[in-house]
């Protein structure tokens, strides 16, 4: 599925996310692509690298050094598929849950 324009870090230009997941791959999590079509420059990432970009994500990260991400969950928000990103703390009941559109990576809910 393709995701709204954004815009390049570089250049300004409208940048185009396309996610996939591929099933034989030692991950087989959800992987994502922007690409902009003004420049050309894209970038790679996958839903941990994407919790850990967020603030939310960078102080959970600050507060519990010792993560692990959880298998990507598929859902569905208000009629929109979804996906829900998990961080834990490896030492602790400590939690991060990150739901957001799976076309986009609109932040609809973050929980913990």
């Amino acid at each position: 599925p393709r995701g709204g324009p954004t815009s390049c870090v570089d250049c300004g230009g409208p940048v185009h996310l396309h996610c996939s997941v591929e099933p034989y791959a030692w991950w087989a999590r959800p992987s994502f692509r922007q690409r902009c079509t003004r420049c050309g420059r894209s970038w790679d990432f996958t839903m941990s690298g994407f919790l850990l970009a967020l603030p939310v994500g960078r102080q959970f990260w600050k507060r519990h050094p010792r993560l692990r991400s959880l298998p990507v969950r598929d859902v569905e928000v208000a009629g929109v598929p979804s996906l829900v990103a998990t961080l834990e703390d490896v030492t602790g009941p400590a939690r991060l849950e990150v739901v957001c559109a799976r076309d986009t990576l609109a932040v609809s809910s973050v929980h913990g």
